[in-house]
């Protein structure tokens, strides 16, 4: 049964690209420097093919178009430069492609990966979306079957990716409601802009026949969310959270498989995050609602891992939609990009 819902699941073909954010220099300079200085640590050299990619990715870095991902194919990585590129990623969620194919790796990297997908799987409970808007979890993550990496570990960060990347969808589509003005009611305009934002080709008449369709001539927010997402389903950007998806994630979650704990959000302060607030239902992962996700995160964390502070934070409670200012001022260092881009 695993091999052949793997195999379904490597059978999807997606658009290339889910990615709703653009690569910034400063997030693409944090993760090369954490990982050369990790590898400097560890009497490793730094290969120069991922200089390379580095160096390529820096060029574009804050243009239209420069996505938040690393090709680090056929860079001669080991599984010592992997887990250390792990730790550096895990400082906070910034990118959301990772290509490892091509390297002799074995199953010590996979599941280091697995683990880091695991950390941004909490993060996802933990914290509001309004207040991850600008995170980019890694939606997509290509590694080489080999001798030691079966195919149930890659079926577990395939199924991991599948929610991430559609938890990147989400917050795009928030983002750009609060770009439009944040209004209670949903009209033509606002819908149109927000589709041809999202979507990345403008639909005037599929916007208008939604709006007519619908008795009181416009969208509540849950509405939209819902017709954006089924959109990107149809162009094959995001997939749909099967029930077969949603066992798989309990089970992987309910594993003594400590995670890689994330240590901030880019540009994050922690007086922005109530340590206090009461737990209550928890609108992030609607996915996941039938899901009962336990960790014991207690005495996992590494020697040389810094302890995270997501890890005494409870569930915020729904938020209000409230309108926010279009200003730059709370912007992080990722952007807001076309989410089905090439």
């Amino acid at each position: 049964f695993v091999t052949l819902f793997y195999h379904r699941m490597l059978s999807k073909q997606y658009s290339s690209f889910h990615l709703s954010r653009v690569a910034e220099r400063e997030d693409l300079l944090r993760i090369k420097q954490d990982w050369i200085n990790s590898c400097e640590r560890s009497n490793i050299l730094f290969p120069v093919r991922v200089e390379k990619e580095f160096q390529k990715r820096l060029s574009k870095a804050g243009s239209k178009g420069a996505k938040a991902k690393l090709n680090l194919s056929k860079c001669f990585l080991t599984d010592e430069t992997v887990l250390l590129l792990i730790d550096a990623l895990a400082i906070s969620p910034v990118i959301s492609k990772l290509d490892l194919r091509g390297n002799n790796l074995t199953f010590q990297s996979a599941n280091s990966l697995k683990r880091l997908l695991i950390g941004q799987m909490i993060v996802l409970q933990t914290i509001d979306i309004d207040k991850r808007l600008h995170v980019a979890f890694l939606g997509e993550c290509l590694l080489d079957k080999s001798g030691t990496i079966t195919e149930h570990i890659l079926l577990d960060i395939q199924t991991l990716n599948f929610v991430l990347r559609k938890e990147n969808a989400k917050a795009l589509i928030r983002q750009t409601y609060f770009d439009n003005g944040a209004p209670e009611h949903i009209g033509l305009d606002q819908l149109a802009n927000i589709w041809t934002k999202v979507i990345g080709k403008e639909n005037k008449a599929a916007a208008k026949k939604i709006i007519s369709d619908n008795p009181l001539n416009f969208l509540q927010y849950d509405e939209l969310e819902n017709i954006i997402l089924k959109e990107l389903q149809k162009t094959k950007v995001i997939v749909e959270i099967t029930d077969n998806d949603k066992i798989n994630i309990e089970r992987i979650m309910a594993t003594d498989n400590p995670p890689v704990l994330l240590n901030s959000l880019p540009d994050d302060d922690v007086n922005d995050i109530d340590l206090n607030s009461d737990p209550g239902n928890d609108r992030l992962v609607n996915d996941l609602d039938a899901i009962n996700i336990t960790h014991n995160n207690d005495n996992h964390v590494s020697n040389n891992q810094k302890q995270s502070k997501f890890d005494e934070i409870h569930h915020d409670s729904p938020p209000e939609i409230v309108k926010k200012e279009n200003t730059n001022s709370r912007q992080s260092s990722i952007q807001i990009n076309t989410i089905g881009q090439k």
